[in-house]
């Protein structure tokens, strides 16, 4: 590994950084506050206000220290200085949005998709993106980038070498494709990753440090970042397969994938979703044998996770937990493999995200310069 110091311009990003934080936290500060809450001299803090400023990631708001000396002008967060575009591509739909830096949605479109191949595929994304742009109500923010989110295999340059729910079976240059003639810059993940991250940057659950997502749309998928925005995608970015781990049914070992995808467990116990989520959300007692049993799988595998990787939570999104009784079928089925501890309390949340296309929009700051937004 390559070890660095940090250049001036580092610095620079890495105190404003940490201004940014205390200044979303607050309503608006003075630089006096800055050098006081930084714990640096006054014109450190001037530097710094002046550096966002400069960015337009801060705006002056009005005056502070009235009575007690010169005046000095209070600062409050811009998140409308730039704009993002994320895209999420599905097997029967493409989500549109376009969001300020923190977060906020301000425009959705959705088209649909009709077995789409790769080149229509680049059509429709450049066309709703430049449509996006030419409504957007912040014509003076500065697009970031564009972020397009595709469930399959995705490599850490941008190729898709694999998508099954999409139906492309060959590898593909995808970014590439994106990035021809194009004056915005596209940048491709696996959906799974960028769920994980607009959850942990945007999510209700506040900047949540090492925080793991499964997500069971059909097959199961998983992605895990810790504290600074940094993925666990491990060699040839094929780390977190977790439908490959091995449980427990009546004493036999199965793969994961073969209890979880959708299609298995209508085919297994011959139970739709809708009767699968009412059974989820009855206590224990009503839930019934079905419940019961998923409920264990997702315990074997929820107790395997927290030894590995002791997450500060795993977020579950599957079209039959979807509420907070349905977490607790998991969280009893769980204790049952590992017991709670003071040093081991995964929490177990439910997805917050108003649009999953907002992983996009994150993963387009995150590449850009303006990164230093909304890393911690």
């Amino acid at each position: 590994m390559d070890i660095k110091l940090l250049t001036p311009s580092d610095m620079m990003k890495y105190n404003a950084r940490v201004l940014l934080k205390i200044m979303r936290r607050k309503s608006a500060l003075s630089r006096a506050d800055a050098s006081r809450l930084l714990g640096c001299s006054r014109s450190t803090a001037s530097k710094l206000m002046n550096y966002l400023e400069s960015l337009h990631l801060v705006t002056q708001i009005g005056s502070g220290n009235r009575g007690i000396g010169r005046n000095s002008g209070l600062y409050q967060f811009n998140p409308r200085a730039c704009c993002a575009i994320g895209v999420d591509v599905k097997p029967d739909s493409i989500q549109f949005i376009l969001s300020d830096l923190s977060g906020e949605i301000l425009i959705v479109q959705e088209v649909e998709n009709k077995n789409m191949s790769p080149e229509e595929t680049v059509m429709e994304i450049h066309k709703n993106t430049r449509k996006l742009l030419n409504e957007s109500p912040l014509p003076d923010a500065q697009p970031l980038g564009v972020g397009v989110m595709i469930p399959g295999w995705v490599s850490d340059d941008g190729m898709v070498l694999n998508s099954d729910p999409l139906g492309w079976q060959k590898p593909l240059r995808f970014r590439v494709m994106l990035n021809r003639n194009s004056e915005i810059p596209f940048h491709i993940l696996n959906d799974a990753n960028a769920l994980v991250l607009a959850e942990s940057s945007f999510g209700t659950t506040g900047n949540c440090r090492n925080l793991m997502y499964i997500e069971n749309p059909d097959d199961i998928g998983a992605a895990f970042t810790d504290s600074n925005h940094n993925l666990l995608t491990g060699e040839n970015s094929l780390a977190m397969e977790i439908g490959k781990m091995q449980v427990n049914f009546k004493d036999r070992f199965y793969r994961t994938e073969d209890f979880l995808s959708i299609s298995r467990i209508q085919k297994r116990w011959g139970v739709t979703i809708p009767e699968l989520k009412r059974a989820f959300d009855s206590d224990s007692e009503e839930s019934g044998e079905i419940c019961l049993q998923l409920a264990d799988i997702f315990g074997q595998i929820i107790t395997q996770i927290s030894a590995l990787l002791n997450p500060y939570a795993i977020m579950i999104n599957t079209p039959y937990i979807k509420s907070s009784q349905a977490l607790e079928h998991l969280k009893k089925a769980a204790s049952f493999y590992m017991e709670t501890t003071p040093l081991r309390g995964t929490q177990l949340l439910l997805p917050s995200l108003e649009r999953s296309a907002l992983g996009g929009a994150c993963w387009a700051i995150l590449n850009s310069s303006f990164d230093f937004v909304i890393k911690d």
